[in-house]
């Protein structure tokens, strides 16, 4: 982990303003069969970011078209949409961690499973209408062809 947090403090560090060294905490938050995501926190901030690491599938493309999807969706929506900003990404293996990554906000959120079937009818309708609008929203963004945005 402290290679992933010298990769973060390095990534900071040259977009700040400040020219205090930057601080960051690496905690495990969760891993998957292509990606494993670390919690990252940063001293004197309160904003939680991930770091989210790829395995090489579909090399570089997999990730910039991730990372351009993310973007899209961001630019091209009301905002309802819960979708993180991406602040520094690397979509090569060439870099001192050998894996592509990404470093973007942290969306706060509960598991479906966690409250599925316990909350109630009410607040499950809520639920099911407000990811239905986000459906919905996304379903407007019309293409020419399939694929990739990248």
């Amino acid at each position: 982990m402290l290679l992933i947090q010298q990769i973060i403090e390095k990534c900071l560090s040259s977009s700040s303003e400040r020219h205090a060294p930057i601080s960051v905490s690496v905690e495990f938050l969760k891993g998957g069969g292509f990606n494993k995501a670390y919690l990252i926190r940063v001293a004197g901030v309160d904003k939680k970011l991930v770091f989210r690491i790829g395995l090489p599938v579909f090399p570089y493309y997999k990730t910039a078209s991730e990372v351009a999807t993310l973007e899209y969706i961001r630019k091209h929506t009301s905002g309802s949409v819960p979708v993180p900003r991406v602040y520094f990404y690397d979509c090569s293996a060439n870099n001192d961690l050998h894996f592509e990554w990404i470093l973007m906000d942290y969306v706060e959120g509960v598991p479906p499973e966690e409250f599925w079937g316990r909350e109630g009818f009410e607040n499950m309708a809520i639920i099911t209408e407000k990811i239905a609008g986000f459906y919905g929203e996304l379903q407007e963004q019309k293409f020419k062809a399939i694929g990739s945005l990248y």
